[in-house]
């Protein structure tokens, strides 16, 4: 449907151009284009909060910038103060969701290196245990390796391990 047959009240024919042009790239710079009809008929500030949310939430091209101008373009008498609400909420949302992954990402690399950590202690152990002081100074070697998978393939190796010869091959080879 071309953009001039969407007609009818200016909220309206706002949404409705929005709604058919959320997903496009060129978005943002069209954004004073699309909310032209807002200039004569301004809606309340609330609803303009509400589509610019739903924009910069659904499109993840629009810069503040574009939103910026979009404002001014609106409501220019309006349009600087309200910013800086935007502005504020999409910097929280964005140290929200950074702060959630870096946890996230923290926990994964957390326990990772404790299963490292655990797994080179159950090395050490299983060497102590099978082979005594002849198997100290493995222990450097042993902490080198730091994959899960390849120390979990050592330990079961050390503690087929035969001779504390077999042992050293095993973890000099790891």
């Amino acid at each position: 449907m071309p953009e001039a047959d969407i007609v009818g009240e200016a909220v309206m024919r706002v949404a409705l151009l929005v709604l058919r042009s959320i997903y496009r790239k060129d978005l943002g710079p069209r954004l004073p284009e699309l909310l032209a009809p807002l200039r004569e008929h301004p809606p309340p500030l609330g609803m303009l909060h509400v589509i610019m949310q739903y924009i910069v939430q659904a499109n993840d091209r629009v810069t503040e910038q574009d939103v910026a101008t979009a404002f001014e373009a609106v409501a220019p008498e309006r349009g600087g103060g309200n910013m800086p609400t935007l502005a504020e909420q999409w910097t929280e949302r964005g140290r929200v969701e950074g702060l959630a992954k870096g946890l996230a990402k923290g926990r994964v690399e957390g326990r990772t290196e404790g299963l490292v950590e655990g797994l080179h202690q159950a090395i050490a152990d299983a060497l102590d245990e099978r082979f005594g002081a002849e198997a100290h100074g493995l222990a450097d070697d042993v902490r080198a390796v730091t994959d899960a998978r390849a120390l979990r393939a050592m330990l079961r190796a050390v503690w087929r391990a035969a001779t504390v010869d077999e042992a050293r091959r095993v973890v000099k080879g790891a």
